[in-house]
This record gives C-alpha cells, structure tokens and sequence, in this order.
C-alpha cells in the first residue's frame, strides 16, 4: 500500500504532476466511456458540468500544494481529510469505470481479431457491468461517509489463559483505539457518546492502543474535560501510533516536531492515561501480581520503528502474566510470538481498513491483500492478538461494513 510518508519526501512539484496526471487520465478514459451512452437532449450541457467538477477539484489540488498557508492548525487537516473523502467518492468508482474501459479496449484491438467475438456484444457488456460496478462503489463510499462515521459497536471477547492468577479471574478491559481526535472537533458530542459507552461496561482496565492524533498536540485540550471522565477501577493506559509522532506534517524545523510531540505525551497523561513508552506497570491484587506493557510504534518501513521489546517487559519475570499495547500488528508477528510468551497483545492501526463486508462472523476487505493481521482476534500456539478497529477515521472520513469499535475483554483464570 502506497504510504503517506512516501509522498511527503517526493518533490512537491512532482507529487502534484503525478496526482494531476492520475486525476485526468482517469477522466478521459471516464468521458470516452460515457460519452455514447448519454442520449440527452441535454448532453452537451452534461458533458460541460462534467469537466466543469473535475476541473474544480483540479484546482483545489492546486489550491491545497500551492496557494494555502499550511499551519500548525487542527482545521486545516478535517478540510484536507474531508476533500480527500469527496475526492474519494467521486473518483474511485470513476477508477473502476475506467480499468472496465481499458479492457474495452484492450479487446477491440487485440482479442477480437484472434477471436472474432462481435465487437458490439463484447463492448456493452464492458460498458454496462462498469458502469453498474461504478454507481454501487459511488453510493457505497457516499453511504459509508454519510452515515458509517459514527455508527459506534462494542464487541465482547472472553478468554481463558492458564497462568492468569486467579485474584484477577473475571478482570475487564475496554480497549479502544485510533481516535484521530482532531476529526471529531466539528461534532465534540460523539466523544462524550463515546465516554458514556466505555463507562457502562465499568472496566478494570481501559487500553488505547494508539493513534490519539492526526497530527498535532493541539488536536486534544478541547476533548481533555470528556477524555478524564473515562473511568476505570484500576487504571488507563496509553501507547502512542504512528500519527501521534507528527510524521504526516512538514515541519519547519525537527525541534518544533519535538515540542509537539512532548506536549502531545502531557495531553495524554493529563486524560488520565498513563502512557507507556517502552515501558510496564505492576499491577497488584491480594499477593498476585500482572503487568501492562507497552512499545512505542513499531511498523514496517517507512513507519517509525521506536518500539522495542526487551526495554518494554523489562524486569518483569517470564512467568508472570503479561498484556501487551502495541499500535502496529506487525509487531505481534516480527517480535512478540518469536522473543516472548506475551500471553494477550493489543493492537489497532489498521481502522479494519474502515470498509468491508460482514455477514454473521464473516469479515472482508479488499484492502486486507497484504495486511495479515488486520481486524479481530488472532492466536498462535497460547498467544493471542486483537486488532482494534478504531474509532476515528484517516483521510476518507467514513466507514461502512467495519464499524467503529469499543472492544471489551473478560480474561479468566483456568484455574
């Protein structure tokens, strides 16, 4: 999957050709596939209003690289997020549309002279099945981004581990993850939704597994009143993601990235979390002890790998029983099932790639081609994963199929 961080270290000149390019060439192959269906009286005037959106989003690309003044600014990022949803919906199914075209043609010069398949036949049912194709994506990524966003679910895991001590039998834990919180400044209500959800399940433990921010520490002081009313019988603990870094904005200067980045860590604790940074807690009851530990972001390249193991779990013995926050998935696979008896790793990341399909416990994505562990609950040999969801959203701000989600765990002891 092309990474964000990628483009941020192309030249900005090249960054916007390419974009601009992919955009017209997208809607050509369009245009050329529509054109001798629309029968219109009004087809000139349609054809112009077509050109007219496109050549609007052109500019606001242009807008966006060229004429705004970037600033350290929680608004500018929900407008750029929201343009990227809408250029997402109109230009997706446009996509769709066009490859169905490029087979059309790929056909009329190659296949059909080795075939002498009618050419008529074969073109409208490439013409047709795009174009139906095209309008269920359309009204599917419109649908997601309308009504998917705040459409919260809890899930519910029990799970028996053999060496959980038996003073913590029935422990609860509430993971969430991924807020993105800055998305969530034009409707501050659906945190307090949120909150009121998590408290219900009155949780031991409360888990955020990552990603608090898009981008920027001032994201968080409006949502710090709503975020400390989070309440649980133990505690609250925190890792940070890949966002939470500030990796997705080009700062003028590194220590100004580094005065956000400690301000964003303080943000945290003031919620209430106790935020993990290659480190762990003892957590006490009667004469039994468990521990939390908690990486700093780990993923695969170009993501930040600050995440480190050894430092996370030290001091802690190998018998003890041990949760694990750690944003990335990956990291479960690379370094916890081969360097740890880690009994329960937390994760999240992957938002279930916010689109997809379920029927009863039935989940797919296209996006999960190459994402191994991405939504749910993974064991290997006694050690087990969950993928959180999340709750927010990255750049197309919607979700449909993979829902946001609160994520309650009850361990026992099998003793």
């Amino acid at each position: 999957m092309l990474s964000v961080l990628y483009l941020l270290r192309l030249n900005l000149t090249i960054l916007f050709l390419l974009i601009i390019l992919f955009l017209i060439v997208i809607d050509i192959l369009t245009f050329k596939g529509i054109r001798f269906k629309i029968k219109s009286t009004y087809k000139n005037f349609l054809f112009c209003l077509y050109w007219f959106f496109s050549l609007i989003i052109y500019f606001v690309v242009f807008y966006f690289f060229y004429i705004h003044k970037w600033q350290r600014n929680p608004h500018d990022l929900i407008h750029l997020y929201n343009f990227s949803a809408f250029s997402l919906i109109i230009y997706l199914p446009k996509t769709m549309y066009a490859v169905f075209c490029c087979i059309q043609l790929t056909y009329n010069f190659i296949i059909e002279r080795v075939t002498g398949f009618p050419l008529k036949i074969i073109n409208n049912f490439f013409q047709k099945t795009g174009l139906i194709i095209s309008i269920i994506a359309f009204l599917v990524l419109l649908c997601g981004f309308l009504f998917g966003r705040y459409r919260y679910e809890i899930t519910i895991n029990n799970l028996k581990f053999s060496n959980l001590p038996v003073s913590f039998n029935n422990l609860k834990i509430v993971q969430i993850s991924d807020l993105h919180i800055g998305t969530y400044i034009n409707n501050p209500k659906q945190i307090d939704k949120v909150v009121s959800m998590i408290n219900r399940q009155n949780p031991d433990l409360v888990f955020f597994t990552g990603d608090m921010v898009n981008s920027f520490a001032e994201e968080m002081p409006e949502f710090l009143s709503s975020l400390k009313k989070i309440h649980a019988n133990i505690g609250k603990f925190a890792v940070l993601g890949n966002h939470d870094y500030g990796d997705y904005y080009l700062w003028k200067e590194e220590k100004d990235r580094a005065e956000n980045h400690l301000l964003l860590n303080n943000y945290i604790e003031q919620a209430g979390f106790k935020l993990l940074l290659n480190e762990n807690k003892a957590i006490i009851r009667n004469k039994d002890t468990i521990y939390v530990a908690g990486t700093e972001n780990w993923g695969k390249l170009p993501y930040r790998q600050a995440g480190d193991l050894n430092q996370s779990v030290m001091g802690i013995g190998r018998d003890k029983f041990v949760m694990l926050l750690s944003h990335d998935p990956v990291f479960w696979d690379i370094f916890v099932t081969k360097q740890s008896n880690i009994e329960m790793t937390f994760s999240g990341h992957t938002h279930g790639m916010q689109f997809g399909i379920r029927v009863g416990k039935f989940e797919w994505t296209p996006f999960q081609l190459g994402n191994k562990r991405w939504s749910g609950l993974y064991k290997k040999n006694k050690q087990y994963l969950y993928v959180n969801k999340g709750l927010g959203s990255a750049m197309y701000t919607g979700r449909l199929g993979m829902w946001p989600e609160i994520s309650v765990f009850e361990l026992h002891s099998s003793n």
